[in-house]
């Protein structure tokens, strides 16, 4: 269970391995990670009645981590909760998007 909840129900899912980041866990322990956001979402959202969740996982200080240890956080919605995970939308062209696309794909 979070300790500073956003909502009633908001846990984390946290592997039992280290890594700092998305980017430094083993794809093998990503695995079960994942499998067990999933079962653990099932649980909070019947236990909660929620109408909806978010998933929230930061990397790196300026995204907003907090602990330097991977985690992922589960938080239930309700109509009228007041909370929002809206962020600003940037200005940005057509050309400009399929032109980063391409350079990402290419990296896959």
């Amino acid at each position: 269970m979070d300790i500073q909840p956003a909502a009633k129900g908001h846990v984390l899912v946290i592997p039992k391995t280290h890594a700092e980041t998305l980017l430094d866990i083993e794809e093998e322990d990503l695995k079960g990670v994942i499998s067990a956001v999933k079962k653990t979402v099932k649980a909070v959202v019947e236990e909660t009645n929620a109408e909806g969740f978010n998933i929230l996982q930061s990397n790196k200080k300026i995204a907003g981590q907090v602990v330097p240890h991977l985690h992922f956080h589960i938080i239930p919605r309700r109509q009228g909760d007041g909370q929002s995970f809206a962020w600003k939308h940037t200005e940005t062209s057509r050309e400009e998007i399929a032109e980063t696309a391409k350079r990402i794909r290419e990296r896959l």
